[in-house]
């Protein structure tokens, strides 16, 4: 363990020296070698306090504070931009599915107004029809009633007919008993 501890305390020394000697060299140096690593140094202390840099400078709280309310605004903004770009596709789904309902309900009514259409054609040639065996009707009653009438007339000159063949019938044996009673009284005269 104690091994490990020099290992460590070493490896310690060893990078502390060089950050001082790297330290050295910036203070030293002139020109572009001092700017490069004076722009890593601030990079690697802005990292490490969490706020990126803006054109090469440490941002303050504020303008940290500023950027994430920017950022947080445009997800909402991206947020709000997608769910109308779904509800502008759902809109125009269903503006589709409804204009095909809607194209189905007209040809349904064109169907419907013409059958009514003929309908009412039909209607008009069987009320003319109806009307015409209405008339037929009504000549065929006047027909049958005079037939009715004719035929009470019939029945009657009928039951009188017979009743004039009674009396005929019952005529004609009164006048044969006359006559075979004058033929015999006739008869007994000549044989007087």
């Amino acid at each position: 363990m104690a091994t490990l501890g020099f290992i460590l305390i070493g490896a310690l020394f060893g990078l502390v020296f060089s950050l001082l000697i790297m330290a050295f060299i910036v203070i030293r140096a002139d020109g572009v070698l001092r700017d490069r690593l004076r722009e890593g140094a601030s990079a690697l202390t802005a990292r490490a306090a969490g706020r990126p840099l803006v054109d090469g400078t440490l941002r303050s709280p504020a303008q940290d504070l500023r950027l994430r309310q920017i950022q947080e605004e445009a997800k909402t903004l991206q947020r709000l931009l997608d769910e109308e770009k779904v509800a502008r596709e759902t809109g125009d789904t269903e503006r589709r599915r409804l204009g095909d309902v809607a194209h189905a309900l007209q040809t349904r009514l064109a169907d419907s107004q013409a059958r009514i259409t003929d309908l009412e054609r039909q209607g008009v040639a069987l009320a003319g029809e109806a009307d015409g065996l209405r008339g037929e009707l009504a000549r065929a009653a006047e027909q049958l009633a005079a037939a009715q009438q004719e035929a009470r007339d019939l029945r009657t000159e009928l039951d009188v007919a017979r009743s004039g063949d009674g009396v005929m019938v019952s005529q004609i044996r009164r006048l044969e008993e006359e006559n075979t009673a004058l033929t015999s009284r006739l008869a007994q005269a000549a044989s007087r």
